[in-house]
């Protein structure tokens, strides 16, 4: 056996075969840094695209809301406020609430002409196939809300249903979204979504 041989194998054997401390936090903030910077380029890229989309829908829904008033004279009420705001507006636009505000199980003409922008499809809607039972309001739109499989309201990119305020005098609405945060009102209205 070679001497020379030996003394390698040793040698070999005595170095070190891991990372040390130094060059495992290094490349651990090298890793938070590509990190922050991923996110803090990429989040003001999805707000924004969110706020677009926010603008798309309030824009569809300012249109339809006009062609209901065209309709009906009128826009979208609940007078025996049975409805929220946001089921009155969703169920008058895909033509359930007629001008008066009442609930028609047959529904009228739609307002709404986008539905595919809200993933909605009253298609598949048949009034001869709503059981006897759920003619009342409350159990309408139960039954409703499990047909179209989804809330009966429109909403918004951040899972939030937009606001709809018809005015006192009825000749008038907001329609707005929360924005972001999910809150309007002193304090969180500056990520509000309107349309001027």
């Amino acid at each position: 056996m070679n001497c020379d041989n030996l003394h390698s194998r040793h040698e070999a054997s005595r170095r070190p075969t891991g990372f040390t401390l130094i060059e495992v936090l290094t490349v651990l903030c090298v890793i938070g840094i590509l990190v922050t910077l991923y996110f803090s380029l990429w989040q003001p890229a999805m707000d924004s695209k969110d706020r677009k989309k926010a603008e798309t829908e309030l824009a569809v829904l300012r249109t339809a809301l006009d062609k209901f008033h065209h309709i009906h004279k009128s826009y979208p009420h609940c007078p025996k406020g049975i409805c929220t705001p946001s089921e009155t507006l969703f169920l008058s636009l895909i033509g359930f609430h007629n001008g008066k505000g009442s609930l028609t199980i047959k529904p009228k003409k739609k307002a709404l002409d986008q539905e595919s922008l809200f993933e909605l499809n009253t298609d598949k809607y048949d009034p001869a196939n709503v059981p006897e039972e759920h003619q009342s309001h409350k159990k309408f739109v139960a039954y409703l809300k499990t047909l179209l499989q989804r809330d009966i309201a429109f909403v918004d990119p951040w899972g939030t249903p937009y606001v709809y305020v018809q005015d006192r005098n009825g000749k008038g609405y907001q329609l707005y979204s929360k924005g972001p945060d999910g809150q309007t009102g002193e304090g969180f209205d500056a990520d509000d979504v309107l349309l001027e």
